[in-house]
């Protein structure tokens, strides 16, 4: 047997009892928040995972193909270059240390074992070209070349915020800068870091969640400053 429906009365009577869903109020992000959010994207956008395209591209690279080699140098160098200019703070050293990693690249690259570590591989070698850098060096003079646009690219940021970060980043010591840059550009895990520093994990999440820490305070003294 059928349930009878409710009278037209009482189904308006429900209508009008039944407690209507508020509208969700809008997330005020804090300048923290913000900046949090603005740091994981930039990571997830240079943290994607080699496909399998990727990995012929690589080995046959390996096997002495230069048109396999170039596809590979022209995806990567954008972020090659970004990590470089974050450590030597300067767009011709930044080219000069490219320059050199990638050469290094292409003569070992036979010796690479592991095709998905071709992006660790050669931030690697641009990383020890950075430090040879500064030892031949022994300092490097900061220029105020920071508003150079395109640096971070992330395409759910602001250039304004863009180059905020590049600025703060800027501020950090050159292993914080090291390890901050390799993650974020070079998608270093924790264990590779570790592994590049000779260090702990738990020292390199350290030293990256100082440097962190570093970024976030001086990003909200700027965003208070402008209000």
């Amino acid at each position: 047997m059928a349930c009878a429906e409710p009278p037209h009365q009482v189904q308006s009577c429900l209508k009008q009892e039944s407690p209507q869903p508020s509208p969700s109020p809008q997330k005020k992000l804090t300048s923290r928040a913000t900046f949090s959010q603005l740091m994981h994207q930039i990571y997830k956008e240079r943290r994607k995972t080699m496909q399998e395209e990727k990995k012929k591209l690589v080995n046959q690279a390996r096997k002495g193909d230069t048109h396999a080699f170039a596809k590979l140098y022209e995806e990567i160098y954008p972020d090659l270059y970004r990590f470089a200019f974050c450590m030597v703070r300067q767009p011709w050293k930044a080219e000069d240390v490219v320059s050199d990693a990638v050469l290094k690249a292409f003569e070992k690259i036979h010796t690479l074992k592991k095709p998905e570590s071709f992006r660790s591989w050669i931030f690697q070698i641009a990383a020890n070209e950075c430090r040879l850098q500064y030892r031949k060096e022994k300092r490097v003079v900061y220029l105020p070349e920071v508003a150079e646009a395109g640096m971070w690219e992330s395409n759910n940021a602001t250039t304004e915020d863009n180059v905020l970060i590049k600025e703060l980043l800027m501020q950090l010591e050159e292993r914080e800068r090291m390890i901050v840059g390799l993650s974020i550009f070079g998608g270093y895990s924790g264990k590779e870091l570790a592994q590049y520093f000779h260090k702990k994990e738990g020292t390199i999440r350290s030293i990256k969640s100082r440097a962190l820490g570093k970024l976030k305070q001086a990003w909200e003294c700027r965003n208070e400053g402008k209000l």
